[in-house]
């Protein structure tokens, strides 16, 4: 028994005939929308737009304009209306060759053997003062555990917390890298800077029936990370020099430079963090900034040679001091476009050199593009590169 004065009064809904046509994508005849809300007892009045629908006492799901055109939609029939292709407009985003992207980046060190870190911007205040001290982290105010309480200054605390964890599960070789921000307090709230950092323990090669491998050392990581700074087609606007940082080995650490500008560093870690993953071997870690990749040099267009190149080796004895890099720039100055490599093929300190000094051989690889180089043309070019190294760093020639 139902006493209509105490049922629950709906109010009325209004549904547009041009909404109700838009969101199904299809024309509904007039008298069959009224005939669907008579079927659903549902009181609907015509109006200039539409309908003005008032639905019974028990439809309590019946409150907007949309309920209306899902009742319309599924009384109707789902089945009878028509698939349309959507329609929309897509612009392409601009894609700048002087930009490097950090997926460029996680690609090729990932083809290099490295996998992919990700670790918590909250670090241990002890382990951040050991990586970076001097510096006052940024301290949370309610950190979740104890040794989440600061923000990290360096991505390496991650890094060598995820290689110590590796280690523990009898991971004998562990290639890691993270691509993230790094903070540091400043003048209003705090500075994010975006980096890459890696790190490599154990031996150089995967285990192989030829033989165990040598351990990875700096110069292996250093070749990943000249590897990253090719991505900018201009690797000859980086220098490596010779520096100190409080989580590096002193004498197996350098300072990466864009020109005049510190960008990264690479190096051995320090004994006293080394021993937190593996008290027998030492990890050589890197750090770049990612902003420092950019812009990237064009990429231009070199015809190939189809003349042959000519090699001339040289070995010259030099100040302890001078680097390989002011080697090379200095032979590539004396060259020119001749100039197709130069290769550090030797570094010799020891009986019949001064213990101030060591001996360097470098291996220059010469050829043009239009013409057979002659021996004379080497020639000249080998004094021209003699010359320039005498003058510059007072080298004299080994025999």
């Amino acid at each position: 028994v139902e006493r209509a004065a105490e049922l629950p009064e709906r109010p009325a809904v209004t549904l547009r005939a041009e909404r109700l046509r838009t969101v199904l994508g299809i024309d509904v005849p007039p008298k069959q929308v009224a005939e669907i809300f008579e079927r659903l007892e549902m009181k609907a009045e015509r109006t200039a737009e539409g309908w003005r629908v008032t639905p019974p006492p028990f439809r309590f799901d019946v409150g907007v304009e949309e309920d209306l055109i899902e009742e319309v939609g599924r009384m109707f029939g789902y089945d009878a209306i028509p698939s349309t292709p959507g329609e929309a407009v897509g612009r392409l985003g601009a894609a700048s060759e002087h930009v490097v992207e950090a997926d460029d980046v996680a690609d090729l060190l990932a083809a290099r053997g490295y996998a992919e870190a990700i670790t918590y911007s909250f670090i241990d205040a002890g382990l951040d003062a050991v990586v970076s001290p001097g510096e006052a982290p940024d301290e949370l105010a309610n950190p979740i555990a104890s040794d989440m309480a600061v923000l990290r200054q360096s991505l390496w605390p991650g890094l060598i917390d995820a290689a110590r964890l590796n280690v523990s599960r009898q991971r004998q070789r562990v290639r890691l890298f993270e691509l993230g921000p790094q903070f540091a307090p400043a003048e209003r709230g705090v500075a994010q800077t975006q980096v890459v950092a890696g790190l490599a323990l154990g031996t150089r090669a995967a285990e192989h029936w030829d033989g165990a491998g040598a351990e990875v050392d700096y110069f292996d990581v250093k070749g990943d990370v000249e590897a990253v700074l090719r991505l900018t087609r201009a690797p000859e606007e980086f220098r490596f020099e010779a520096g100190t940082h409080p989580a590096l080995r002193p004498g197996s650490t350098a300072r990466v430079l864009r020109r005049d500008r510190l960008v990264g560093w690479v190096g051995a870690l320090h004994p006293e963090l080394a021993k937190r993953i593996d008290k027998k071997r030492t990890a050589i870690v890197f750090a770049l900034e990612l902003d420092a990749l950019t812009p990237a040099a064009l990429p231009t267009f070199v015809r190939y040679s189809k003349f042959p190149s000519i090699r001339r080796d040289l070995a010259i004895v030099v100040d302890d001091g001078v680097s390989a890099d002011a080697l090379k720039k200095a032979a590539r100055a004396a060259v020119g476009e001749l100039l197709q490599d130069v290769r550090v093929f030797d570094v010799y300190r020891g009986k019949g050199v001064d213990s101030r000094r060591k001996s360097v051989g470098l291996g220059l690889i010469l050829q043009d593009a239009s013409r057979t180089l002659t021996d004379e043309d080497a020639d000249q070019k080998m004094r021209s590169v003699i010359q320039i190294l005498e003058r510059e760093f007072g080298a004299t020639i080994r025999t």
